[in-house]
């Protein structure tokens, strides 16, 4: 196994780091790996982990022993490219897949429930109870966030002069200085 960054996550004022899985593999069976995990979801049973190399979400219990693999390889229903970001979205978990430009709702168990698009290139995405599905990216000029619904895409935040990369023009806020919260 390659040697894996560090990866970050909080829960209850405790903050935890993972570095190299190396440690924990005789915890895990051959059926999963990490290649990459650029997101960690704490749930009140375990942990959702996202895997955007090996394009999958791994679930955990609350002692990291594997539950199971939800997802594989493609752009079908449930199928992903790279999963980047996670939320809970009411009872369902939001998975941002960034490789498909699109939304997947996954229930507690990790089952597939459904997907909807995301506008632009996504960096970001978070579940507002009030106001939905949010994605920060480049979908609108001089906007960075986007409000999904059934009924269409809206332009919600506008892109700060300080933040924007060519202040002469229309331009994208760079993505890697987004990120969206689903907290009112």
């Amino acid at each position: 196994m390659g040697t894996i960054d560090a990866s970050y996550f909080a829960e209850s004022g405790q903050t935890y780091e993972i570095r190299s899985l190396g440690a924990h593999l005789d915890q895990f069976d051959d059926r999963v790996s990490f290649g990459s995990i650029p997101d960690i979801l704490v749930t009140p049973n375990g942990y959702f982990v996202a895997d955007g190399l090996n394009r999958h979400i791994v679930l955990l219990d609350r002692s990291l022993n594997p539950l199971r693999i939800s997802g594989r390889d493609g752009d079908g229903p449930g199928e992903y490219r790279f999963p980047r970001r996670m939320d809970r979205a009411g009872d369902r978990i939001l998975v941002l897949d960034v490789g498909t430009g699109r939304a997947s709702y996954l229930n507690p168990d990790g089952d597939f429930l459904e997907s909807q698009p995301v506008p632009g290139i996504a960096s970001d995405a978070a579940f507002h109870r009030d106001l939905g599905l949010l994605v920060a990216g480049d979908a609108f000029p001089d906007h960075y966030l986007a409000r999904v619904t059934a009924q269409g895409n809206e332009a919600l935040g506008r892109i700060p002069d300080e933040l924007r990369t060519d202040r002469k023009a229309c331009s994208r806020m760079p993505l890697d200085r987004v990120t969206v919260s689903g907290t009112a």
